[in-house]
Formats: structure tokens, sequence, C-alpha cells
């Protein structure tokens, strides 16, 4: 029987966004609250924490966008009974500032990133530049990887590029099936996005959005696609839902 984990979202803060950024061409002028979240998976044989999230005031050095603290990445952990200095493996689902600001905090993780993301955070194109920041990652041991990889027992990354050069989504085994953390940023609508108003629109709508940020839009389309099909449980990266969650399954 393949071991099986639960994952334990820890909201570290929340960002007013622009609801388009999550699901391309939807929601024009909507905002919405979102959550940044650093996600442990408990019960491995060591601490493996997916993304390790930001707090406001540094999310202010990136960013315009209204941020609001909910839980310091230190005390999130406290809440489950680990420092920073307890996470063995950090596996970042891609680069952006929001995603990695905490990793360093882990001195003694070795931290799992796709080599396409890496060599883009420490020359990204212009146009995406304002969302990396190297010295974010300076002091992790960092391991760059290369496609799809079993990180241990029932725990797999996925390549999933298009959102940014290396996104990694992330397959964790459940007593429920396949919980898939996206990877990409997402929320529910990018996997369920809701029927067109326009009636032209409506017999060309398509069964998911992609996400709203990309670098690559058929590449980060057929991302959506390809985790809505494999996951038991879906785990949008933003979705206001995980708010609730507190623990998967």
């Amino acid at each position: 029987m393949e071991q099986q984990y639960t994952i334990r979202p820890l909201v570290i803060s929340k960002f007013n966004l622009r609801k388009g950024d999550m699901a391309n061409r939807l929601f024009y002028g909507e905002t919405s609250w979102a959550p940044d979240v650093a996600w442990y998976i408990e019960g491995a044989d060591c601490h493996i924490i997916v993304d390790t999230g930001i707090c406001a005031s540094d999310a202010g050095r990136y960013t315009e966008t209204e941020v609001e603290d909910l839980l310091p990445f230190d005390a999130a952990l406290s809440s489950i009974g680990l420092k920073p200095g307890d996470i063995d493996l950090v596996i970042q689902t891609h680069l952006h500032f929001d995603h990695c600001a905490n990793t360093d905090k882990c001195f003694n993780a070795r931290v799992i990133v796709q080599k396409a993301e890496l060599d883009f955070a420490y020359s990204p194109h212009p146009a995406f530049s304002g969302f990396y920041d190297k010295n974010l990652i300076k002091a992790s041991r960092v391991v760059p990887i290369q496609g799809d990889q079993e990180i241990a027992p029932g725990i797999q990354v996925i390549f999933v590029p298009g959102h940014s050069p290396g996104t990694q989504a992330v397959s964790v085994s459940t007593s429920k099936g396949k919980a898939i953390i996206s990877g990409f940023c997402a929320s529910r609508e990018t996997f369920y996005p809701p029927t067109p108003n326009l009636a032209w629109q409506k017999d060309r709508s398509n069964p998911v959005s992609a996400p709203g940020i990309f670098v690559d839009p058929f590449l980060a389309y057929d991302g959506v696609v390809k985790i809505k099909g494999m996951a038991d449980i879906l785990l949008p990266l933003h979705d206001i839902s995980i708010f609730d969650m507190h623990a998967i399954p």
C-alpha cells in the first residue's frame, strides 16, 4: 500500500488580487482576497514543506498590491510544533517572490526547484523581472531537478511550465486519493471557469482557463488540463477555500 500523508496549509498572508490574475480573461475589474500558503506534508520520514510564503512588510518591496499578515512563518510552523530549522526539505513550486520569501529561514533544508525555474530566476526576462529576486534563495541549499520526479514514496513533483518556465505541481498520496498542489497561481475558477455571458462565447467556452499570469499561455493552459485530469483533490495555490482548510484530506 502506498504511503499516505496529510497536508496542512499554513496561511502566511493574504493578497487582494485581481481575480483575472488567476483565470485568464475572466472577472474583469473584480478583486478578491487570496491566501499565500506554505503547505506542510505530514507523515513523511522528514519534515517537508511546499513553498514558504511572504509577509506583508516583505511583499511591499515587490508589489503595490494590498497584503495583510495572517500568521508569521515562524509562528505558522510553531502551530504544528516545528521551527524553521526543523525543515529538511522545501519544494518550491516556482520562485516568484510570494512563494519563496521565507525559504532561507529553513537553513537546514534542501530546496527542490526545477532547473529551468532556477536559471530564469537568476536571469529573468525583463517582462518578469519584478517577480524574481535571487537574493531570496541565495543562502539556500538548492537542488535543481529536471522534469517529473518522485521526492518520497507517494510524493511526486510534476513539471507544468507555462505560468513560469519551471513551474512544478506537487502530488501527495492521501487517504482520499491524490491531492495535487497546483504549482501555478490559480483559483478554483481556473479549473472550473464560469459559463460565459455572451451567447457567441457559450459555444466556445473551455473546460479550464489558463492562469492569468504566464510566460506561455498554451503551456499554462495545458498544465491546468493535466493537473485537473490527475487529481482526486485539487489544491489551487490561491483559492479562497484554503482560508478554511486545516488539514487535507
